[in-house]
């Protein structure tokens, strides 16, 4: 608004410094500035700001950044491994900034590290092949095992190596548990 008036002033020849003054005092900014609007919108035909490109981060971006708890600096040290173009870390966290500031979310770091913690429990089961644990069944965990003397057993009611009475399931959490047990003992 401010540079269409002072293009009106201009148009009728009544354009001082004065007026342009005033008008980088009204609008906060140099005076070089205004005469730089005044050139553009005469130049140009532009009143109002440039549009300036700007970093979005991509939901795959931001998957990472959850990742991390929220840290930039993980995220542009995944962009760097990446490869390609990557912002500097003042422009990630302005994005980041930004974008929160919008109502954009990031998980709760306790949410995220439960998360993180469940996976590598999966995989450290994965690793050590528990069959009983992952597919539900004390009998695989038998199978695996050579079966106990008659000796040890306390009683004459059939206990399989695993401790568990020969034909009862058990939950599947109570043979994960048991699965991972046996495997520190041994």
């Amino acid at each position: 608004m401010l540079v269409a008036r002072l293009l009106e002033l201009e148009a009728a020849g009544a354009l001082t410094t004065a007026h342009v003054r005033a008008g980088a005092q009204v609008g906060g900014v140099n005076v070089r500035t205004v005469w730089r609007w005044l050139d553009a919108a005469r130049t140009e035909g532009r009143m109002e700001r440039r549009p300036r490109a700007r970093l979005e981060l991509s939901d795959q971006m931001w998957e990472v950044l959850a990742q991390a708890g929220g840290s930039v600096a993980a995220l542009h040290r995944h962009l760097k491994v990446a490869g390609g173009e990557v912002p500097s870390r003042a422009s990630l966290h302005r994005a980041v900034r930004r974008d929160l500031q919008a109502g954009r979310a990031l998980p709760d770091r306790a949410v995220v590290r439960q998360e993180r913690d469940e996976q590598q429990t999966r995989q450290a089961l994965a690793d050590l092949a528990l069959a009983g644990a992952r597919e539900g069944g004390a009998a695989e965990v038998d199978a695996r095992r050579p079966p106990r003397s008659k000796s040890t057993a306390p009683s004459a009611v059939p206990v399989g190596e695993s401790g568990v009475l020969a034909g009862v399931a058990l939950p599947a959490g109570a043979q994960l548990v048991r699965a991972v047990a046996e495997a520190v003992v041994r």
